[in-house]
């Protein structure tokens, strides 16, 4: 940043861009960001104004209500930016599949004016389920949430953000967590699971915390592996395969959604037809009696 600040506004973007090894569209946002005047405005002399800086309580996504959570809404979109969220300096953006994104949005815009853009992606040449991006340029939400591990969740613990939230509102951001990371699912209504999965090296201090306070069994597995495509992926999956253990982080995470409609439905009524399903087997009757 220093030498951007000593040479942009007399040696230019270009010649920034070759010292640094960076591409224009970076030096020219970095000097946005420090506020520096552009080499034209420098040399002609042209006082260089800052920019006002805005109300906080008039951002199109007011931060206070992150830094003090009082809405299901809000616990909820924390826990599906820490599963699928990017949290850059200047903006919070989500990425998931339209039909998703669809779902999400009315929660979303009950805390603010979200911007929401619609793309069609591709891997490898094929065609995947068109994408839907729900970002908001907000330099202080992105700083809290820095502040908080969202820049490092990869393998930092939710537990800092968690702790911020009221005790009674911590199971909508393990709901939005499991819709953003999380795997719901049976093999011949016989075998029932709940994991998530993430990075290798991810510390999974939250899950394990929850599942302690409820009394789950869990387990965590972590593997390095060779895809299709041959290239090696890692990876971390935290698991609960008991019926006791889905049955009550469901209820946990479940409680009161026929009402608040908070999240993805599909996943809701995957549990709800496993609860379906345990109570036909003999061996998990005993969970419902």
């Amino acid at each position: 940043d220093q030498f951007i600040k000593d040479n942009y506004p007399t040696k230019g973007p270009t010649y920034c861009a070759k010292a640094l090894g960076r591409t224009l569209n970076a030096i020219a946002g970095r000097r946005r960001t420090l506020r520096l005047p552009t080499m034209t405005s420098a040399i002609l002399g042209h006082p260089h104004v800052p920019r006002k800086p805005v109300d906080p309580s008039k951002h199109k996504v007011p931060l206070e209500q992150f830094v003090n959570v009082t809405t299901p809404e809000v616990a909820y979109i924390l826990g599906l930016l820490w599963a699928d969220g990017y949290v850059h300096e200047t903006k919070v953006v989500l990425s998931c599949v339209r039909e998703d994104g669809i779902e999400y949005l009315p929660t979303f815009m009950k805390t603010g004016k979200w911007n929401v853009d619609n793309y069609q992606r591709y891997r490898y040449g094929v065609k995947l389920k068109p994408n839907q991006v729900l970002r908001i340029g907000n330099v202080l939400l992105s700083r809290f949430l820095r502040e908080n591990e969202y820049g490092s969740k990869s393998f930092a613990s939710g537990s800092k953000i968690l702790s911020r939230i009221p005790k009674h509102l911590r199971p909508y951001w393990f709901r939005g967590l499991i819709d953003g990371d999380g795997y719901i699912s049976s093999r011949n209504d016989t075998i029932f699971w709940i994991k998530i999965t993430s990075s290798y090296d991810q510390n999974w201090g939250h899950m394990e915390d929850i599942c302690k306070e409820l009394g789950i069994v869990y387990h965590i597995a972590r593997d390095r592996f060779k895809n299709k495509h041959g290239k090696i992926n890692s990876r971390s999956v935290f698991g609960i395969t008991n019926g006791a253990g889905v049955k009550l982080l469901g209820e946990y995470i479940y409680q009161d959604r026929d009402g608040d409609l908070i999240g993805l439905g599909r996943k809701y009524l995957k549990w709800k037809n496993m609860i379906e399903a345990m109570k036909t087997r003999p061996r998990l009757k005993h969970l419902f009696s």
